[in-house]
C-alpha cells in the first residue's frame, strides 16, 4: 500500500513541476515576444526617419515638426508654384 502511494506522489509532484515549468518557460517566450516586437518596431521607425530625411534633403518633400508629439508632419506641396 505505500508503494501505490509513493507512486501517486510522485506522479503528482512531475505533474506540479511541468505546469511550473510550462508557466515560467510561457514568461520568457511572452518576454522575448514584446523584446523583439519592439525592436523591429524601432528599426522600422528609424527607416521611415531615414527614408524622410533623405527625401527632405532632396526637396522631394516637405515636412514640419509638431511640437505637441516631437514627429515630423508632411506638407501638402502645390505643383503649380
Amino acid at each position: 500500500m505505500c508503494v501505490v502511494s509513493i507512486k501517486i506522489v510522485i506522479y503528482i509532484y512531475i505533474l506540479i513541476s511541468f505546469f511550473y515549468i510550462w508557466k515560467i518557460l510561457g514568461h520568457f517566450v511572452l518576454i522575448k515576444k514584446l523584446f523583439l516586437k519592439n525592436l523591429k518596431t524601432k528599426k522600422t521607425e528609424d527607416i521611415i526617419e531615414t527614408v524622410l530625411d533623405k527625401l527632405e534633403r532632396d526637396n522631394f518633400i516637405q515636412t514640419e515638426l509638431n511640437e505637441k508629439t516631437g514627429e515630423k508632419e508632411l506638407i501638402a506641396i502645390d505643383k503649380t508654384t
